[in-house]
């Protein structure tokens, strides 16, 4: 009679594991040598094998039930039916159909319906529903009470937990991974989808991956830097200019393009197109106000400038004179309530400031730091200022009220000559000159300037207008003047992944 060796769960799962040391392999060896001697008598006597074969060979056992739960079937070859399992039987088991939950598998052994259990966290576990699978095998071994799954399948619970469980599914809906225990790329519950269909979420969640229009993106409420991109060339280059507007509105005003310049020209958000000249050709002035209501003031028509001109979206008007003419001045707020700040008045360096209310201008709170070369944004009542030249460059940033400025987080670059737009809470200021020309961006939250994507072009004397996330700039100095426009683009709560053409 052939000698039953058994096993512990212990030694089962590290088997299931490969971790089975050396000297177990060699005493279990052994054993099967002499089983297999044993059931090679028993058959050359003519009887069938003992079910101690089964320690030495994977026997094949096919399903003949037609249950979910309730497995039957005999082993190939035919084992002895009325002897007892012993653990350490090892078979391959095909089911007729997949499981629906906890199981047992009949095999014709004295010992009936046994319970077929996974291993879980170090422990036995019943099956869950497609665990046993009709197109795949599995392997079981008797550890004396239970058959045991070695190939149970670890499906991942991906809905953000910190330990990882066997269960969870992947649930393809309407094109989006989503639902109880889809895929989680937030850290929580099922909020994030992904969605190949090819429509824009309008409104992405936190984790939403999307594809629309060959592009791939990604939802998130982190903050993205913005890049600045070409757009429609100036018809006419030059610098020393002013803007005004937005982004797909934009305006843009005289200048300096080997004389004083009386051009203006309007942009679409695609291209330039002429629109109708100022009353008086200067450079180094100021702007502020939209495409069909533009405003700009001072400058230099060969000497320092008070003169104020409105925009209707066609020609320009006379508006009041400024109180005090200077140039190299900043300009925010609109046609109706403007704002100018500081500026070069003949030998000196301004802190003026002047408030427009349609009509004529009146003075303002002076600045804390008087400097000219300064780039300006936001409105009459929340302006905002920053940069410019003191005697040396500047990084000085300064809020408005409507009543008095105050000092505002400096700027990383100090330089002078750059461009500003935006308001007080989101500002955005580009180019300049720190010795030389610059191509920086910088971001302003309300209390402090952080890096933004670099300028294609570096320059000086260029002119702003837009928002912080759609911004926009034009002409300027590169060592000649120039008609290059760039188009400045943050993110909100997406990011462009990569493109369909890119691939991974």
């Amino acid at each position: 009679m052939a000698e039953a060796p058994t096993y512990s769960l212990a030694q089962i799962i590290a088997l299931a594991k490969g971790t089975t040391n050396w000297y177990e392999y060699a005493k279990s060896g052994a054993q099967h040598g002499k089983n297999n001697q044993d059931d090679i008598s028993a058959l050359s006597g003519g009887g069938a094998p003992g079910w101690q074969a089964a320690i030495d060979l994977r026997w094949y056992v096919a399903d003949t039930s037609s249950s979910t739960t309730t497995y039957t079937g005999v082993t190939k070859p035919t084992a002895t039916g009325s002897n007892a399992l012993f653990a350490g039987y090892f078979i391959i088991f095909k089911p007729a159909n997949n499981n629906t939950g906890a199981s047992t598998l009949n095999v014709a052994s004295s010992d009936g319906a046994v319970d077929i259990k996974k291993i879980s966290s170090g422990a036995k576990a019943a099956l869950a529903a497609g665990d046993l699978d009709s197109d795949t095998y599995a392997e079981l071994i008797f550890d004396g009470t239970d058959w045991i799954m070695l190939n149970a399948p670890v499906i991942a619970d991906l809905v953000g937990d910190t330990s990882p469980q066997l269960g969870g599914n992947l649930d393809l809906n309407s094109n989006d991974i989503t639902g109880t225990g889809g895929i989680n790329l937030t850290g929580t519950v099922e909020t994030a989808t992904l969605n190949l269909d090819g429509t824009a979420e309008s409104s992405p969640a936190e984790g939403d991956i999307w594809y629309d229009s060959g592009k791939f993106y990604l939802g998130t409420s982190l903050g993205f830097t913005g890049v600045w991109s070409s757009g429609g060339n100036l018809g006419t280059a030059r610098k020393e200019l002013a803007g005004a507007g937005t982004q797909s509105a934009g305006l843009c005003m005289a200048g300096h393009d080997g004389s004083v310049s009386n051009v203006t020209e309007e942009y679409d958000g695609t291209s330039w197109s002429a629109g109708g000249n100022v009353a008086t050709a200067r450079n180094n002035l100021a702007g502020a106000g939209t495409q069909s209501a533009g405003l700009c003031m001072g400058g230099n028509d060969g000497s320092d400038s008070d003169v104020t001109e409105e925009y209707n979206g066609t020609s320009w008007s006379a508006g009041g004179n400024l109180t005090t003419a200077h140039r190299a001045l900043a300009g925010a707020g609109t046609q109706t309530a403007g704002l100018c700040m500081g500026g070069n008045p003949g030998a000196g360096i301004s802190n003026v400031t002047e408030e427009y209310d349609g009509t004529s201008w009146s003075a303002g709170g002076n600045l804390g730091t008087a400097r000219y070369g300064l780039g300006g944004a936001g409105t009459q009542s929340a302006g905002l200022c920053m940069g410019g030249d003191t005697g040396s460059y500047s990084n000085v940033t300064e809020e408005y009220d409507g009543t008095s400025w105050s000092a505002g987080g400096n700027l990383a670059t100090a330089r002078k000559n750059l461009a500003g737009c935006g308001t007080q809470s989101a500002g955005l200021c580009m180019g300049g000159t720190t010795g030389s020309v610059s191509n920086v961006t910088e971001e302003y939250n309300g209390t402090s300037w952080s890096s933004g994507g670099n300028l294609a072009t570096a320059r000086k004397g260029l002119a702003g207008a837009g928002t912080q996330s759609a911004g926009l700039c034009m002409g300027g100095e590169t060592g000649s003047d120039s008609n290059v426009t760039e188009e400045y683009n943050t993110p909100d709560n997406f990011n462009e992944l990569f493109s369909a053409s890119e691939g991974l």
